[in-house]
């Protein structure tokens, strides 16, 4: 386990991360998503699972009970969604236009918001970004860190961010996982 995870796992108070988790064949999610997904991501889940953080962030796994928090669901929901917004003229980002980058949901809000990984042709996944998009609007903001680093960054509050909500993160943090709502 990388540093960044450790403090991740530390901030977040979870005393036994893998217990019970069951492995993942990565490779069949990827193939079922089309798409790569950053190691970061992978050994997040492989520790925790998904689950809420701070009562608030939804933290996306594959294969998830519940077809909100699913990765692979919320994968394609996402990109239809984003289609339809930005067919009917709400103003894309100018990070994604012509440019080829795409981006992929990792995590969602309570209150609506995605976190995605922000993905350039020919950049490596381990190396995609995080882009987080406002609830019902087309506010965007970029953030130069892999999902567990932001994460890490927006608990300690070494990160700031504009369109999440203001009063996360909370403190004492807290990891809620999704098996904990079924």
């Amino acid at each position: 386990m990388n540093a960044d995870l450790e403090g991740l796992i530390a901030l977040l108070g979870v005393d036994e991360p893998h217990a019970g988790r069951q492995v993942t064949d990565w490779g069949q999610v990827e193939a079922r998503l089309g798409h790569a997904l950053p190691s970061d991501y992978q050994a997040l889940i492989g520790e925790l699972g998904g689950g809420r953080v701070d009562g608030y962030l939804w933290l996306l796994e594959p294969d998830c009970p519940n077809r909100h928090y699913d990765l692979v669901t919320t994968d394609g929901d996402q990109a239809e969604i984003l289609t339809e917004l930005w067919e009917a003229g709400e103003e894309r980002p100018i990070e994604l236009a012509n440019s080829g980058a795409q981006v992929f949901p990792w995590a969602v809000t309570d209150n609506g918001e995605c976190l995605y990984w922000f993905a350039q042709p020919g950049v490596s996944a381990d190396d995609w970004t995080v882009a987080v998009n406002e609830a019902r609007g087309s506010e965007w903001e970029f953030f130069p860190s892999g999902c567990v680093e932001f994460l890490n960054g927006i608990l300690s509050r070494t990160v700031a961010s504009e369109i999440l909500w203001s009063k996360f993160p909370t403190e004492p943090h807290e990891f809620r996982g999704s098996a904990n709502f079924l």
